[in-house]
């Protein structure tokens, strides 16, 4: 897996960092092994929480804009001042839609559930793709808006070790519909 290496790569030590209630290194790569060669500008992200997330977009994807919402002014400062850098932004992506182009990539990360697939269907045909984290039983809904839906669900005993290698330990696999992360376009 030359990818994984490279994924391994450009992350650093952070590669085995980990936040609780974060996207995991699994999710991670998945979202980094569609996206990758794609020509995307910017990556949107909508729930920053602790910045973990936007932090490690902006080291898989050096050359790209990483812009990350979150209403919560309480978790932008604990992400500023975690990892400083510019994308952490206080607001709501819904209300910033100007942002989002055929050039972009949105990572919705909150908020969750129907109001994911709300937010999702706004951007729907603004972004170049939108991926959704937490999908839990709102798959068909995401299938109803969209062409193609892409899960993380199920991965190869291989893939599952990025987790265990990244000590996130054993996870979640198979307790959700379609998987933890759905690519859609």
């Amino acid at each position: 897996m030359l990818l994984l290496a490279k994924y391994k790569e450009l992350l650093g030590e952070w590669y085995a960092k980990s936040e609780p209630h974060s996207i995991s290194a699994w999710e991670m790569f998945f979202f980094y092994r569609y996206a990758h060669d794609k020509p995307i500008k910017r990556i949107v992200e909508s729930g920053t929480y602790k910045g973990y997330s936007a932090f490690r977009l902006s080291l898989l994807f050096p050359s790209v804009e990483v812009v990350s919402f979150d209403k919560r002014k309480r978790h932008m400062k604990i992400a500023r001042k975690r990892f400083g850098g510019p994308f952490y932004r206080t607001g709501y992506l819904k209300d910033n839609l100007d942002i989002v182009d055929g050039d972009t990539a949105v990572l919705i990360d909150g908020p969750k559930s129907l109001e994911a697939v709300s937010l999702a269907k706004m951007v729907a045909g603004r972004a170049a793709f939108v991926a959704v984290h937490d999908v839990f039983d709102i798959v068909p809904e995401l299938e109803w808006i969209f062409d193609s839906v892409i899960h993380s669900g199920n991965p190869s005993p291989e893939e599952r070790e990025i987790d265990i290698d990244a000590n996130w330990g054993p996870t979640h696999y198979g307790s959700y519909y379609g998987g933890p992360l759905a690519i859609c376009k």
